[in-house]
C-alpha cells in the first residue's frame, strides 16, 4: 500500500508541529491547528508528533525502529508458519510414500485396501455371496 504522504513532508511536518508544541500545550492542540495548514489530517499529524516524542525519548513507548522490527519479525513469523502448514497438511499419498508403507498407485494405503476388501466381503458385495451370521 503506497504512503500517502512523501517521507519529506513528513518529516518536515512533524518537525514544524513539534517545535511549535509549547505554544498549544498538547499534541491534538498542535495538530488541530496546523495540520488542516499544512495539508496533513490533524488525528496524523498528533500520531506523527507523539511517535517523534517516543523517538527521541521524551515519552515511553517503542520507538520506529523497534516498530519496524517488530513488523518485520512478524512477518516472518507469518511466513513460517505458512510453510509449516502446507509441510504439515501433506496429501496422505506423500504421507506413506514418505514412510515407505504404501500403494498409492490407486491413491489407496495397502491396509485400506484390505479393510475395504473386509468390509465388501462382509456386506456381500464382492462374490455374490450372502452374509452369514
Amino acid at each position: 500500500m503506497p504512503k500517502r504522504y512523501p517521507t519529506e513532508q513528513r518529516v518536515r511536518v512533524t518537525r514544524m508541529a513539534v517545535d511549535r508544541l509549547d505554544e498549544y500545550g498538547s499534541a491534538w492542540g498542535v495538530a488541530k491547528a496546523l495540520g488542516p495548514k499544512l495539508g496533513v489530517g490533524p488525528e496524523t499529524l498528533r500520531k506523527w508528533v507523539l511517535q517523534a516524542q517516543v523517538d527521541s525519548g521524551g515519552r515511553p513507548g517503542p520507538s520506529s525502529e523497534e516498530l519496524a522490527e517488530i513488523k518485520r519479525l512478524k512477518k516472518e513469523n507469518a511466513d513460517l508458519r505458512g510453510a509449516n502448514a502446507r509441510n504439515t497438511t501433506k496429501q496422505p499419498c506423500e504421507q506413506h510414500a514418505a514412510r515407505g508403507a504404501s500403494d498409492c498407485s490407486s491413491g489407496r494405503s495397502a491396509l485400506g485396501q484390505q479393510l475395504r476388501g473386509r468390509f465388501l466381503v462382509a456386506r456381500g458385495g464382492i462374490g455374490g455371496g450372502s452374509v452369514r451370521a
